[in-house]
């Protein structure tokens, strides 16, 4: 049976107190039914945690939005239907999910971080609701006192529950297995000396030719990890003669390095990748040996994060194609602002326009190959170029360098 939170106060103000943790919770669930607001509780979530470089992983940010919401939901909907009683604690899968993701990027101190910024932002907006439906500092005075006890304890139970299950996933073999691959590749990546040797040899993986690298990733939840392991089985074929490692990173990342003296097929990876609605890739080509294979990872890993950072729906990416977007795109405020200052009514344009410019641009303005390249008739692209022409503030030949660095980062900017 659960427990009930005492109240010191008459019969009759408990029971009004009791009314109000209600009518509260009836009136946050539909707060956070709009995604606005999960988003802004997330972002202030994220901006919490300080500076760190997994708050820009897209999987990251999309797991965090579900942790979030499932968890609010749980507390209010207990809270609608037993005010007068303590939640009992909850974790879902998601929620496992996103801890078990942290946990195995080696950040276990972000999911603490997280934790507690997320906890600030949630009590600041059910202050907002206190304050509006108390009628009397009396009322008030009590039903921040009961919200403070309630929230607390469902906070700390369910992180106690999900420490116990962390614990049975460290202790499965699978997981264990995994956990050394994983650890062998961060130690690759990240050690010096004989330490780095040693790992190598463990790995098995030879790295005399060109590396290729690759970041395979989805936003979704409870996606099967076979569809991750399909999608980089692929990005392997697109090489021919190859030797490949690939890791599981968690449940929806999977890390990819290819060695291939061979260039890789992009129309290929492109074909494919562009039929697939909920994976995601991102990757980058060096050159031989361990640093080739440190860099290789690391521009993919860039190119993923850009993408997380613009909020971009591309579904695959190369890390030569973000080289101008990393550069400029450090303040995304600063960013738009020069897009709508360089561009003018073509930034608020349709979609079709900037990119029939962005490809005549990226041609060395020639329209018959910027047409074959998207795959359009010539006079419909010269139609096109004519109406963006018009919408810019400044003739294009006297800014063509800035009109063409706008107009790419406009092309990630979601």
């Amino acid at each position: 049976m659960a427990e009930k939170i005492e109240i010191a106060a008459s019969t009759e103000e408990k029971e009004r107190i009791y009314q109000l943790l209600r009518l509260g919770a009836e009136k946050a669930l539909v707060m956070i039914s709009k995604d606005e607001i999960i988003e802004q509780m997330e972002q202030a979530g994220m901006y919490g945690a300080g500076e760190h470089s997994d708050l820009d992983d897209p999987v990251l940010i999309a797991a965090t939005r579900r942790s979030i919401r499932s968890s609010l939901i749980h507390w209010l909907n207990s809270t609608i239907e037993n005010p007068e009683q303590k939640v009992a604690p909850f974790v879902s899968d998601n929620i496992v999910q996103n801890a078990l993701a942290i946990i195995e990027r080696g950040v276990p101190e972000l999911m603490l971080a997280l934790d507690r910024a997320g906890q600030n932002v949630a009590w600041q907006y059910w202050m907002n609701v206190a304050f509006e439906i108390a009628q009397n500092p009396r009322e008030l005075k009590l039903l921040l006192d009961v919200s403070f006890r309630s929230i607390s304890s469902y906070i700390d139970t369910s992180r106690d529950l999900l420490q116990s299950i962390l614990k049975e996933y460290s202790d499965d073999e699978q997981s264990a297995y995994l956990a050394k691959k994983r650890d062998l590749v961060v130690t690759i990546l990240e050690g010096h000396g004989v330490q780095v040797d040693k790992a190598i040899r463990q790995l098995d993986y030879p790295m005399t030719q060109a590396q290729h690298a690759a970041v395979v990733w989805s936003d979704e939840a409870n996606l099967e990890l076979n569809a991750l392991e399909k999608a980089a089985e692929y990005f392997v074929k697109c090489f021919r003669d190859v030797d490949s490692l690939s890791v599981i990173v968690s449940a929806e990342v999977m890390w990819i390095w290819v060695g291939s003296s061979e260039p890789i097929d992009t129309y290929r990876l492109r074909s494919y990748f562009a039929k697939l609605e909920t994976i995601k890739l991102s990757y980058a080509s060096a050159g031989k040996g361990l640093e080739g294979f440190r860099k290789a990872h690391m521009d993919a890993l860039a190119a993923q994060r850009i993408l997380g950072r613009f909020r971009s729906g591309a579904s695959i990416v190369s890390y030569e194609q973000l080289r101008l977007a990393e550069m400029l795109s450090r303040d995304l405020d600063a960013t738009n602002n020069f897009i709508r200052y360089i561009l003018g009514d073509l930034a608020r344009s349709p979609k079709e326009l900037r990119q029939s410019l962005l490809a005549y641009i990226g041609a060395s303005c020639n329209a018959s190959k910027a047409a074959d390249q998207l795959h359009t008739h010539r006079n419909t692209l010269l139609r096109r170029l004519t109406k963006a022409r018009e919408l810019l503030p400044r003739p294009l030949e006297e800014n063509l360098i800035q009109v063409g660095a706008a107009l790419e980062l406009s092309s990630w900017l979601s």
